[in-house]
């Protein structure tokens, strides 16, 4: 049974290198985190992504609900850079789906923090890997109907190498709804 919690995530760094970390992640850009506070979310990584077992299966879910937990808490990118090898190569389809449902309710939230580290493990991860473009990108611009907010954000990570892969049909419906 996988019972790592945030609780013991945050043990693992200590609650107060970890609450500093939290406050950098909602209030300067990443690239201006000090030193000390910078390798937080990748610490954070080895006992969530990298521990003998962590990816058997029935635990890959449970640790993608407690990455994006983390990442509510923390909202950076590193926070989001290491599920994609497990969202691509072990999760089942079903909790692919549920990754994806979060991922579209993050990216429509209206507070920048939350959703712009969202938008670009996007474009830098799952846009530019090719490997599961199409998944994605359908994921990414199903229903519910995706508000004006997503569309743009969508639009504007979708790079040209990226379109010419996916269906042209795809991108072009998206892009005439609003």
């Amino acid at each position: 049974m996988d019972d790592l919690s945030l609780e013991d995530l945050i043990a693992y760094v200590g609650a107060e290198k970890f609450e500093a970390a939290c406050r950098c992640a909602w209030t300067v850009a990443r690239s201006d985190w000090p030193e000390d506070l910078s390798m937080v979310p990748h610490d954070l990584a080895d006992p969530l992504w990298f521990p003998r077992g962590a990816v058997e299966d029935g635990r890959v879910e449970k640790r993608l609900v407690l990455a994006l937990t983390l990442y509510r808490r923390m909202p950076c990118y590193a926070n989001l850079m290491y599920p994609i090898s497990f969202v691509e190569g072990v999760a089942c389809p079903q909790v692919r789906k549920r990754f994806w449902s979060a991922y579209r309710e993050l990216l429509e939230q209206p507070d920048d923090r939350l959703a712009g580290p969202v938008a670009y493990t996007l474009h830098v991860d799952y846009f530019e890997g090719y490997s599961i473009l199409g998944e994605v990108w359908s994921e990414m611009t199903r229903l519910p109907e995706p508000t004006e907010r997503r569309r743009r954000s969508l639009r504007a990570k979708l790079d040209e190498p990226a379109r010419r892969r996916l269906d042209p049909m795809d991108c072009r419906s998206f892009g005439d709804r609003g």
